[in-house]
């Protein structure tokens, strides 16, 4: 039974609070409002404790049209993170019509909208946050990561390469940038890029994993063996580099060793369908 490509290990913008991006303006932090606004900017809170936070902030009268853009977007924020996205997308229209000209928001219901299949919604916003602030790092890489995930990996790179220009040491945005390299069969130089990822975090588990495949798709064997090595020794407990691994010890005629690959992954929870009938072939 043969195995399936790898899927995209993409490094996804997670929505961020607005937390102390705003000061209490119209309510003086002793008002009931003023008190709520603080509560639902508080970087701790998240969840049912942050949503409530938020709500009790736009009920009380005081606060300014832009407070009030910040806490929907944060009420939308926590309601996402309890996997509410119609909740979430409600509390960033509200946003909206607070403010229209509040960046966050964007970003954040292109999130809500990309998790809900909503291409063109969620494209349309990451425009949107854009515009209004052209410099927003999470914006540019979180727009590459949703295009890349849609098959176009050319115009992904293009905003990788922009949030790079801005933050040449975003990880993330390095990391998605390889990923973008790979699609476009330009393995070599995802090669270069992972490993500028591991310069800049040499812990990082998933560098070593992607850059292994990368090596592989050039034809070097003994670099992608070693990489996926590294990736093991970095995260004892991931099946994914003893995949990757047995994939590769497969395809060069080298069964034996795959097997004991597969097997590991196996025993570390990886249940794929295919996975599990090569165990059971072996006699697992």
């Amino acid at each position: 039974m043969t195995p399936p490509p790898p899927g995209l290990i993409l490094r996804m913008t997670r929505a961020a609070l607005i937390g102390a991006l705003l000061s209490v303006g119209a309510a003086g932090p002793g008002d009931a409002a003023g008190r709520w606004f603080a509560r639902c900017m508080d970087p701790d809170l998240a969840g049912v404790t942050l949503a409530n936070a938020c709500a009790r902030a736009v009920l009380e009268r005081g606060l300014s049209d832009r407070e009030i853009a910040a806490a929907y977007t944060n009420l939308g924020i926590a309601q996402a993170e309890l996997d509410r996205h119609g909740d979430a997308l409600a509390a960033y229209d509200r946003a909206v019509a607070a403010d229209d000209g509040f960046a966050p928001v964007y970003l954040n219901r292109a999130l809500s909208r990309g998790a809900r299949g909503q291409v063109r919604g969620a494209l349309s916003d990451y425009d949107q946050a854009i515009r209004l602030a052209p410099r927003d790092v999470a914006a540019r890489s979180g727009r590459g990561a949703f295009l890349l995930r849609r098959g176009l990996p050319d115009l992904a790179l293009a905003d990788f390469d922009a949030a790079l220009r801005l933050a040449p040491k975003d990880i993330d945005a390095r990391y998605n940038r390889a990923l973008a390299l790979m699609a476009l069969n330009r393995a070599e130089q995802a090669v270069a890029e992972f490993s500028r990822v591991l310069a800049l975090d040499p812990a990082d588990s998933g560098a070593s994993l992607e850059r292994g495949r990368a090596r592989a798709a050039t034809g070097d064997r003994r670099g992608a063996l070693a990489d996926y090595a590294e990736a093991a020794r970095k995260r004892p407990e991931w099946p994914a580099p003893y995949i990757a691994r047995g994939r590769l010890l497969e395809d060069g005629g080298d069964p034996r060793a795959a097997g004991l690959a597969f097997r590991r992954a196996f025993e570390l929870g990886a249940r794929d369908d295919w996975l599990r009938a090569k165990v059971q072939a072996l006699g697992g």
